[in-house]
């Protein structure tokens, strides 16, 4: 009787591992950031926003894409009969960079101080840019990255132009609004408590009026339609 054979076990391939990506030069990765963003805004794939990231090469960029992030949400507008809001989309989008670990507080941080310093230039040629920015910030106040702590630096909100044309009053209040919508009133009023934020230094000044009434006619006028904010912070003033 003949023994049988053993099958003949074929060893398995070796995988070569990957080759990490190459470190592009910063004028690509300054043309290829922005496009990330605005495809995620149609497509929602996330891991598409992961790929093109790793495809960068380097942590290095990662302010550049925070920042990266924000103009495409600044300049960001509904589609003509699309209920979908891009800079909703976009806030969410920057935190899930954040909760993937892509992202870290600095890159946040500094993404969000490069975006603050063209904060002006960029408003004259995007007008809900108070209302689209103030979201992302609020989504990121909501993950405990950053607090409202930080309109309350000087390089932030305080420069005189932005006093003077209303940005600084216009973001503090749509930020505002994005909180409470997001977490609520007492939220807001905990977080405004906290900041050192002084509304009367974000009001342009008047020789009739003084910078609490201003604040307070702001808040009158506009809280309404920035989610009733003024019910929270009228009291504070």
């Amino acid at each position: 009787m003949k023994t049988p054979t053993k099958p003949t076990v074929q060893p398995e391939p070796i995988k070569e591992a990957a080759a990490p990506p190459v470190k592009v030069d910063a004028k690509t990765a300054a043309k290829k950031i922005p496009g990330i963003f605005k495809e995620y805004v149609d497509a929602l794939d996330f891991n598409e926003v992961k790929q093109c990231i790793s495809e960068l090469g380097s942590s290095d960029y990662n302010v550049d894409v925070v920042e990266g992030l924000l103009v495409v949400s600044a300049n960001s507008n509904p589609k003509k009969g699309s209920t979908a809001k891009p800079h909703e989309r976009l806030a969410d989008c920057l935190g899930k960079l954040w909760d993937s670990k892509i992202v870290s507080k600095a890159d946040v941080r500094a993404g969000f101080d490069k975006f603050m310093l063209k904060f002006g230039e960029i408003e004259m040629d995007a007008p809900k840019t108070a209302e689209y920015v103030g979201t992302a910030l609020a989504t990121v106040i909501c993950k405990g990255i950053l607090s409202l702590a930080y309109l309350n630096e000087d390089s932030v909100l305080q420069s005189p132009e932005l006093v003077q044309y209303g940005s600084a009053k216009n973001f503090f209040g749509q930020t505002a609004a994005a909180l409470k919508k997001m977490k609520g009133g007492a939220f807001l009023v905990e977080q405004y408590k906290s900041s050192g934020v002084d509304m009367k230094k974000l009001v342009k000044a008047k020789k009739d009026k003084s910078p609490a009434e201003m604040a307070a006619d702001f808040l009158r006028k506009k809280g309404g339609r920035m989610g009733g904010i003024d019910k929270e912070l009228l009291p504070l003033l």
